[in-house]
């Protein structure tokens, strides 16, 4: 070997340092070898634990750049480790090739990047396509991306999991299992050690129900009792500090979204359902199955449909949202009705005259065939259908449209349509509410829209193209807030023996979950009365086939 050594002209012993300090330091090599790239001390932390680690999760808020920093950590393993071959995976093709996307960027901009590669196939350096992406390194390395169900029979020394909340863990298990036991296809003319097969795990926050969940902790426990395992999470205030993005971009999402969803997209906080839940995650996970929603019901359409609001007026940002829901519902054989949640949206801090200007826009012009219009008459709501008992005029079309009164009463207002259903959230509405909308959730009889994560990737797949507006995609996100707070329903126990359904916290809302529930209440005595006269029905054919 001291000839080689000498053949070579080269000082292998101390080369061989150097390499394991970098290979150590990852982030200092990024910034040595591919200057002028420099990390932020967020960015140093990720780079170094990877290199570190056999199992890496990090857990970030979207802006803090975690694409580029896998895209820049596989391609240092590459180049210090000859003949590793690297695989980025996630749920989509798509989804894996955002991370050659911004590969390909970094290599085009940065002549050390670009002399660590050999083109193939093309004048590329960096392969991309629409589904894939691939580049070959001078000292045998590659990099390359795949679905997950595409990788099973690959070799692979690094695997990169990028969004790992979409990928299948079980799936993911039994496929990287067997990719660790790989031993790259390399020899030294001296004694040759390989090293560690290494996951690396790039995602956001998702709910506790999610399996990523367990894993996480699993890794925490495992890099606190002294295993070769990192675990961290850094929320949008890390994104800020260390001037990856600005705090104005973080306050226009958090005005867009609902709180629960920005805390667990952007303040990396796993959300889960409150002990002794009365909707844990589990059931209303299996609820949502709605891939489209409605922002009016369609052309020619005979479906029948209940819009309820839950009233609130506050300015403070601390205060409860006015939520409007639209339930789309119809029978089944058995005179049971399936019901779809096909809209939701929250307004803060309207008067009660604003309200009734957006209940009129979505009865009116959006869903006619709406059959009522549920709100909570306590409080704020006992003077709300003063404000619909005249006429309205269209303020875009100068159309006229008649007034909207109570069901439950004789009006003498000219042409008025009886519409307008006010209860009372009593504890006896409290405890029916909850019965029925467990019974539906138990059921499978009300459909949820799919989580906003599950809708991202769909829109992202350039294999079934599908386009979707900002509108639509909001309804999905006030799914997201709505299955939180569900989540954190709770039964408990009033003096008198009786249930009574609340938050733990009064900080904690509960107004998208009381909007849902009012109509499930509505509908399930329509439902009571519909199997009733279902049953009739069927008797009398049975009586009537039996002469």
């Amino acid at each position: 070997m001291a000839s080689a050594k000498q053949d070579q002209g080269l000082n292998l012993d101390v080369w061989e340092k150097q390499i394991q300090f970098y290979r150590e330091h990852l982030d200092i090599y990024i910034e040595d070898a591919f200057a002028p790239i420099k990390l932020k001390d967020c960015q140093h932390i990720m780079a170094r634990a990877i290199g570190n680690n056999v199992e890496s999760d990090i857990v970030c808020s979207r802006g803090l750049g975690k694409t580029w920093v896998a895209a820049l950590c596989g391609f240092a393993i590459c180049t210090l480790y000859p003949g590793t071959i690297v695989v980025v995976c996630s749920a989509t093709a798509g989804q894996a090739a955002l991370v050659f996307g911004k590969l390909k960027l970094l290599v085009e901009q940065n002549k050390n990047m670009a002399n660590e590669l050999v083109a193939t196939n093309s004048k590329n350096l960096v392969q991309l396509d629409k589904d894939s992406g691939k580049c070959t390194f001078k000292n045998g390395s590659t990099m390359s991306s795949h679905t997950l169900e595409s990788m099973r029979g690959l070799r692979a020394k690094v695997i990169i999991i990028d969004e790992a909340l979409e990928v299948d863990q079980e799936m993911l298990d039994s496929i990287v299992s067997p990719l660790k036991n790989y031993k790259r296809d390399i020899s030294y003319n001296y004694d040759f050690k390989d090293y560690t097969s290494k996951t690396i795990t790039l995602t956001s926050a998702c709910e506790k129900s999610n399996p990523f969940y367990q894993t996480f902790k699993r890794v925490v426990k495992d890099m606190g009792n002294g295993f070769p395992s990192f675990a961290c999470a850094l929320d949008y205030r890390t994104a800020i500090e260390d001037g990856i993005t600005d705090a104005e971009y973080f306050e226009q999402e958090r005005a867009k979204l609902p709180a629960s969803v920005f805390n667990m997209e952007y303040g990396t906080i796993f959300l889960g359902s409150s002990n002794n839940s009365a909707f844990p995650f589990d059931l209303t996970e299996k609820c949502r199955t709605l891939e489209r929603v409605e922002l009016e019901q369609p052309k020619n359409c005979k479906s029948r449909y209940v819009l309820s609001l839950d009233i609130a007026t506050s300015k403070d940002k601390k205060a409860d949202n006015a939520i409007l829901s639209v339930i789309k519902f119809s029978e089944k054989t058995d005179g049971h009705f399936q019901k779809k949640l096909v809209k939701m949206k929250s307004h803060h801090g309207k008067g009660l005259d604003s309200l009734a200007e957006e209940v009129r826009k979505t009865y009116f012009l959006q869903f006619p065939n709406a059959e009522r219009i549920i709100y909570d008459a306590r409080g704020l709501g006992d003077s709300f259908g003063k404000f619909l008992d005249e006429a309205w005029i269209d303020p875009a079309t100068g159309k006229e449209y008649p007034p909207l009164v109570h069901d439950d009463e004789v009006s003498y207002i000219e042409n008025a349509l009886p519409v307008l259903h006010a209860v009372r959230a009593v504890q006896t509405l409290n405890q029916r509410v909850a019965t029925h909308l467990r019974v539906a959730l138990e059921k499978r009889t009300l459909e949820l829209p799919i989580n906003s994560r599950v809708l991202q990737a769909k829109l992202a797949n350039p294999e079934e193209p599908i386009s979707m507006s900002m509108e639509e995609v909001a309804v999905f996100h006030e799914a997201d807030a709505l299955q939180y707070e569900l989540g954190n329903i709770v039964a408990k126990v009033s003096t008198s023996g009786n249930y009574l359904y609340d938050t733990p916290s009064a900080a904690m809302h509960k107004d998208r979950y009381s909007s849902l529930g009012y109509a499930c209440d509505y509908i399930a005595e329509l439902e009571e009365a519909n199997i009733k006269k279902h049953q009739r029905r069927k008797t009398c054919i049975g009586f009537a086939t039996a002469f």
